[in-house]
């Protein structure tokens, strides 16, 4: 019965309330909010009949096994979107909090097991069905079909939650929707929750955000809370390293530095996103990144630029040889370019090229935060960088400024940029000291 209360709940806040308080931000990110999972060719009340086939089929299926940790501590739970995260956040909860959790749950595998829990789930959706199809009345509501499948998602884990005694989430998925409306049920059940964001932009999917613990993985974001980006709640803030950090640091203390000039690309995939009809961010990192190709390609035309060395985004790593030449050739030109090796992840080959190029993506702040030569092409992407900070000394909005920045990196030492440019302190040497290291330059 929660979830129908609930959902009437951040409805009356969002219609009827005037404050900036965390209700509204919990309403405003539950209806208004962008998300992954509606991709925009899909019309918002197909996507809604989809979620309610989807949902119903989860409530009523094979019952969910959740992973249980034996040496963790039995009150702490993971929550995040696939199972296939599991070792690694419990690895970087590890390195950085000190602490096993005893409890890993995903989305994908959320469900009520119970049968009284799939009955009432059940006629909730049922009876909530109008309030849904009310509200998707209005076009900015598309989050709205999401609903449905939240709905079993919430009460598979609130039903953990209750039966194991849980009193604190680590929640990775921030970047959803229903996470602030999520944040509030389970503090009203006595549970602390630490959203933890990616790398990457906190503007993106965060502007409004509610938490009792918000932990920072990538000195920039703290910019964004400091320059009021962020409508953001909370009550406690951690400083972590990247995800995978522990896994790639060690890789680079004892490697011979890339050859003074060489270039990387960053590729976010975003020809790929298009392609596929897959859901855009709104905030304009896809054609910042079309419009990098192009200037890239014009670079190189030009004969400013040699090469320059791909490092493909996973989506494009699945595709054919033959598919990722042909779109390249078209961009970059015959022999122009050469890819990373797709069998190593990208965080792990920041020396194989002296200078790293994208639009916007965690590979980039991660590239920034290891001490490497890094350089944003964020044009059109709104609210970054923040104003007054020093990020704008790397970030290029047109092919003079970028040319430029190319030119000056190609003739100083990493060190000599990072100092010249203010950047040390988004290092890790200013971040975390003690997980720091003096490598050679």
């Amino acid at each position: 019965m929660f979830s129908l209360l609930g959902l009437v709940w951040q409805l009356k806040a969002c219609l009827s309330s005037i404050t900036e308080d965390d209700y509204v931000k919990s309403a405003r990110r539950l209806f208004y909010g962008p998300s992954f999972r509606i991709p925009d060719h899909v019309s918002r009340f197909r996507h809604l009949l989809g979620s309610y086939g989807q949902a119903l089929k989860k409530c009523w299926g094979t019952a969910p096994n959740y992973d249980l940790i034996s040496e963790g501590i039995s009150t702490h739970l993971v929550w995040d979107n696939f199972n296939k995260s599991k070792n690694a956040r419990l690895d970087q909860i590890k390195i950085n909090d000190a602490v096993i959790p005893g409890k890993f749950v995903s989305r994908e595998q959320a469900a009520p097991r119970q049968f009284i829990t799939r009955l009432a789930t059940s006629m909730m959706l049922v009876l909530s069905l109008p309030l849904f199809i009310v509200w998707l009345l209005k076009p900015a509501n598309k989050a709205v079909s999401l609903l449905p499948l939240e709905l079993v998602e919430w009460a598979g884990l609130m039903e953990v939650v209750s039966r194991r005694q849980v009193k604190y989430v680590y929640l990775f998925s921030q970047y959803e929707c229903d996470t602030n409306a999520m944040v509030l049920w389970l503090r009203k059940m006595g549970v602390t929750v630490n959203k933890i964001p990616s790398p990457n932009l906190l503007v993106i999917h965060s502007k409004n955000l509610v938490t009792d613990e918000l932990t920072l993985s990538s000195p920039y974001q703290l910019d964004e809370l400091q320059g009021d980006l962020i409508r953001a709640s909370y009550r406690k803030l951690n400083y972590w390293v990247p995800e995978q950090f522990h896994v790639y640091r060690n890789n680079y203390k004892n490697r011979n530095k890339a050859a003074t000039g060489t270039v990387g690309y960053y590729s976010h995939g975003s020809w790929i996103r298009k392609k596929s009809g897959l859901t855009d961010t709104g905030v304009g990192d896809v054609e910042a990144e079309q419009q990098l190709i192009a200037l890239l390609g014009e670079l190189l035309q030009e004969g400013k630029l040699d090469r320059v060395t791909i490092f493909l985004h996973p989506k494009e790593k699945r595709l054919s040889a033959e598919e990722l030449n042909s779109y390249y050739r078209s961009v970059f030109g015959e022999g122009r370019f050469t890819f990373a090796p797709l069998n190593v992840p990208s965080a792990e080959l920041f020396d194989a090229v002296d200078i790293g190029v994208g639009a916007i993506s965690t590979i980039l702040f991660e590239r920034l935060f290891l001490g490497c030569k890094t350089i944003f092409y964020p044009l059109g992407i709104a609210d970054f960088p923040v104003e007054n900070s020093s990020f704008r000394h790397i970030c290029a909005f047109n092919k003079s400024e970028l040319a430029d920045l190319l030119q000056t990196m190609k003739q100083q030492s990493t060190g000599n940029t990072l100092n010249r440019l203010d950047l040390l302190k988004y290092t890790i040497h200013h971040w975390k000291p003690e997980l720091s290291y003096e490598r050679k330059d």
